[in-house]
């Protein structure tokens, strides 16, 4: 298995097991953060270019560590992110 095959799954490993784990969320948007990670990872799955592989690992790896962060944050600032606008 290459290496950029390696680091794919395990970035995607470690997308699952946040979004699975995700602090302080109702169990439909704890779906929600499944089918997007499922989502993203299934239509950039057959890319070719490596090049552009390379730009969609890299994004992902950013969008996993931001999202890592996210459910570092209390569960009042999770709710608040979670509500709707008013108006």
């Amino acid at each position: 298995m290459s290496s950029r095959r390696r680091e794919l799954f395990s970035l995607y490993r470690r997308a699952i097991r946040i979004a699975r784990s995700f602090p302080h969320v109702p169990e439909n948007t704890r779906r929600k953060f499944l089918f997007n990670v499922h989502w993203a990872f299934r239509t950039h799955r057959d890319e070719t270019d490596a090049v552009a592989a390379a730009a969609y690992l890299a994004e992902g790896a950013l969008a996993v560590a931001e999202f890592e962060a996210l459910s570092q944050l209390p569960a009042e600032t999770i709710e608040a992110f979670s509500r709707k606008p008013s108006g």
